[in-house]
């Protein structure tokens, strides 16, 4: 079964998309007619964009109920944060043994390339040596046929990344359009009847502090809107941000830009901020808790986003996405419908030009009588959305709001 597609894709923003389409109809006699083995990037960028709605990983274990809470663990070598996410992520649907074996040999296979010096002095060998390894990972994540997936299809556990997918040639030519696979391509092409897994950028950063925590360096989670990546603290007290989808170093004045990050949200660490084990565990628990809320499983996603909130406090996604679900599940009482309120507002104080913040603000003062200023706040949503499909969903809640009811169908369905 495909997942529908969430609100919070993990991956960096596509400053061209709003006028790909425009330019994709009059390219489209073009592209059928180019060589296949030498597409230009521009084609392959505009391929891999609208790619999303066939794409799938199909595993077979996601509509199988998950094992009860005091079963016995699959067995596994290691005990680092990703084999952690994969117990999270058993709550939910069966993890099945090959999949912990599987983070065991990545691990393995990263142990036995890594050199790491702790003893290094200087500064500028540190962080030449922290490239090294990171390039290294990446290397190994390459041999395992490890991919990214087509358009904005959003990889939402670790435990579907860590499937097996078998393709045809043709079914892996289109995922080998991507740009970002572009240093994955002649290694995937030799190994093209071997399965391969489908990761994105926080579930590969999830592997990727897995090797780190096997060897002992401190290697932490960061997160922005709509997309993650690793950052390894060095000893002089500087940092190395690394993009696991690029495999490359960038830092935190070209993101701060990129992402239009002020000095107050990154002051009170919502982004760009390293992040503890405890709020990365928050984190996994969010990402469940929205596979929960896909399957129409409310009461477990509400639970879900209280853990992640007293995990990872400081998050307006969980904010947000709990405001949702209080002010639209059923079964919700009084004070928690009137909590949504308060929740929705101060993610919307901190991210004022989010429109899916908007949208549970707008049903949070629905929820509680206040049709009006529904209404006004999912305006607002349709003037902030980011995509079309949210734009549609925004205003088909509008239009609810204004006949004084609430919408008659899950967010994101």
């Amino acid at each position: 079964m495909s997942p529908p597609p969430l609100r919070t894709s993990r991956r960096r923003p596509d400053l061209w998309r709003r006028i790909l389409f425009a330019t994709f109809l009059l390219l489209l006699y073009w592209r059928c007619n180019l060589p296949a083995a030498d597409e230009t990037p521009f084609i392959h960028f505009i391929a891999s964009a609208y790619a999303h709605d066939s794409f799938q990983i199909v595993d077979p274990d996601e509509s199988r109920t998950a094992a009860a809470p005091n079963q016995h663990k699959p067995t596994r070598k290691y005990d680092a944060f990703p084999h952690q996410v994969l117990d999270i992520d058993s709550g939910e649907a069966p993890v099945s043994q090959a999949k912990y074996a599987l983070l065991d040999s990545i691990i393995d296979d990263a142990k036995k390339r890594i050199v790491y010096n702790a003893t290094l002095q200087d500064p500028q060998a540190q962080r030449d040596q922290a490239e090294l390894i990171l390039a290294t990972i990446d290397q190994v994540l390459t041999d395992h046929n490890i991919l990214y997936p087509p358009g904005d299809y959003d990889v939402t556990s670790l435990r579907a990344g860590l499937t097996p997918q078998h393709y045809d040639k043709d079914a892996l030519a289109r995922i080998l359009r991507v740009p970002i696979n572009k240093r994955r391509r002649d290694h995937a092409r030799a190994h093209a009847t071997e399965p391969f897994y489908i990761l994105d950028c926080d579930i590969s950063s999830f592997v990727y502090i897995g090797v780190a925590d096997a060897i002992g360096l401190d290697l932490h989670l960061v997160d922005l809107p709509d997309h993650m990546f690793v950052r390894w603290e060095l000893e002089d007290g500087s940092h190395l941000n690394w993009d696991t989808n690029d495999a490359q170093e960038v830092t935190d004045k070209e993101l701060a830009s990129d992402y239009g990050l002020g000095k107050r949200i990154r002051k009170q660490r919502i982004y760009l901020a390293s992040m503890t084990r405890r709020e990365a565990e928050g984190f996994a628990y969010f990402l469940r808790a929205t596979r929960f809320e896909e399957r129409d499983e409310d009461a477990k996603a509400i639970a879900d986003l209280k853990k992640a909130r007293d995990l990872y406090p400081q998050s307006t996604q969980v904010a947000s996405e709990l405001a949702w679900l209080y002010a639209t599940a059923q079964g919700v009482d009084l004070m928690h419908r009137k909590l949504a309120i308060d929740l929705a507002q101060s993610a919307v104080d901190l991210e004022p030009k989010c429109g899916d913040f908007w949208d549970s603000l707008a049903a949070a003062h629905a929820a509680n009588g206040n049709f009006k200023q529904a209404t006004k706040e999912a305006r607002q949503a349709e003037i902030l959305a980011e995509s079309p499909d949210d734009r549609a969903e925004f205003k088909m809640h509008r239009k609810a709001f204004e006949k004084s009811e609430m919408p008659d169908h899950p967010r994101g369905h």
